[in-house]
């Protein structure tokens, strides 16, 4: 399921992931600054598609978002 994931959710999976900004970035395909506006305030300039680019590159990194607003590392990346 695609969806978009909060500014606090992509800076926890970040830090579970120990990932640097430009590292997320790349795996995205997206501006390092891009990332870290999201991060920053849910910027809302940002896309849709872009927001689901971020989530979709912390999914392949072995994230998995919870509806509760958390991340935790996804069991099939174990």
């Amino acid at each position: 399921m695609q969806y978009l994931i909060s500014a606090a959710q992509s800076r926890a999976a970040r830090a579970l992931l120990d990932r640097r900004l430009d590292e997320v970035a790349k795996v995205a395909g997206v501006a390092t600054n891009t990332v870290a506006r999201y991060e920053k305030d849910d910027d809302r300039r940002i896309s849709a598609d872009t927001a689901l680019k971020i989530a979709a590159a912390y999914r392949n990194l072995g994230i998995e978002f919870l509806d509760s607003d958390g991340v935790r590392r996804s069991p099939q990346a174990a």
